[in-house]
């Protein structure tokens, strides 16, 4: 007997909702303070960047249930 066909589909497990602009704007924000600072302000860019990740993530809870947004602890970079 041959296995049936099954049919997968699969749903994104998260959402970016955060936009472009606002990460370009972080970024010559970080820019310019790296510079005034002599790159000294560069140690705090991964971890702001890491941050604004997770705060702009919607994360699918369950099968079908509802979702969270920025859910510490959890990244998808």
């Amino acid at each position: 007997m041959l296995p049936k066909k099954v049919a997968v589909v699969m749903r994104p497990v998260s959402q970016l909702v955060g936009t472009g602009w606002g990460i370009f704007g972080l970024w010559i924000k970080w820019l310019l303070l790296s510079i005034i600072t002599l790159g000294i302000y560069t140690f705090w860019v991964y971890p702001r960047l890491m941050q604004w990740k997770v705060e702009k993530n919607l994360l699918r809870v369950g099968r079908n249930g509802p979702a969270s947004r920025g859910v510490q602890g959890f990244s998808l970079c």
